[in-house]
């Protein structure tokens, strides 16, 4: 049997929605390491000891288990972000591409380079099925609300930021209910808590940009979901996000977020016309990317 391990099972978050997409396309159940029981935890260590079974670790705390297997050379990591320690991250997964089948990064620019034949690309894909409403100055943030994605300071520039749109924040996390109660009777921000896809897909009718000022991501699944519904990304500068730069010559936030105003007044500034030009082409983009790759992959590398 093939199980995909990871930190928390909530229904928000890339990893979180990862293995949620590779149970529906790929039929690899999940278990969650976080809040689980003393049973729970007997349970997954008797699976672990069996060396029939094949792991799929998700990020730096649930990828350690597979030291406990490390004779084994059969499991997988993934990687989904460079995390808070990202030197950290680079040292333990070289280390670990050592003993793993493979380590996947979910983009080539989580670290500089691939260090080895141990690691290997595999980008997300987006399973979101909607269109952005240019006739709306509104966006639209999708993801874990904590302090690690900068949502606290979205929420504080967009509430000063004097221009037109509602800010509509899906997900749940630590700072759901501080800032419901911060921007309670706001009629700039909406909180909508965790939300599932078909639900997320009706508030993105409403929206037409994404924004998200989180400084630390991979290939961000959200960011490639907002795109492929043709959202314009409002989103910071750093290296997994350099190409919507070159290839859209968009306006992005220095990863300090001292231009978040000023990137908000640019592209407020667009009118109606040009905002369904440049989502249009953003769309077409996004869905000219090979399908199903993302599974024929992810088969290919299991089978081999």
């Amino acid at each position: 049997m093939i199980y995909n391990i990871l930190w928390s099972d909530k229904s928000f978050g890339g990893a979180e929605i990862y293995v949620r997409k590779m149970k529906t396309q790929l039929g690899i159940e999940f278990i969650a390491l976080k809040n689980s029981t003393f049973k729970e935890k007997l349970s997954l260590l008797k699976l672990l000891l069996d060396r029939k079974n094949q792991f799929i670790f998700h990020d730096s705390r649930a990828s350690l288990l597979s030291l406990t297997r490390f004779y084994l050379f059969k499991d997988v990591c993934v990687l989904h972000g460079p995390g808070k320690h990202a030197k950290l991250n680079e040292f333990l997964f070289r280390f670990m591409a050592c003993y793993l089948k493979k380590v996947v990064l979910v983009s080539g620019s989580i670290f500089n380079r691939l260090f080895s034949s141990g690691f290997i690309v595999i980008e997300n894909e987006s399973s979101l099925i909607s269109q952005a409403n240019y006739h709306s100055q509104d966006a639209i943030y999708f993801g874990r609300l904590e302090q690690s994605k900068n949502v606290d300071a979205l929420c504080d520039f967009w509430s000063k930021f004097d221009g037109k749109g509602v800010l509509h924040l899906v997900g749940d996390g630590r700072l759901l209910n501080v800032l419901k109660s911060q921007y309670e009777g706001s009629d700039k921000i909406i909180f909508y808590g965790a939300k599932t896809h078909i639900e997320i897909e009706k508030i993105i009718l409403k929206c037409s940009f994404y924004i998200s000022l989180s400084a630390r991501e991979g290939k961000s699944l959200a960011l490639q979901e907002a795109m492929s519904c043709g959202l314009l990304p409002i989103v910071t500068d750093i290296p997994s996000q350099h190409y919507l730069q070159a290839k859209y010559d968009l306006k992005l936030v220095d990863h300090d977020l001292v231009n978040t105003l000023v990137t908000l007044a640019h592209f407020k500034n667009y009118t109606e016309s040009q905002r369904a030009t440049l989502g249009h082409k953003i769309k077409a983009n996004n869905s000219q990317a090979a399908e199903g790759a993302w599974k024929h992959n992810w088969l290919a590398l299991l089978d081999s």
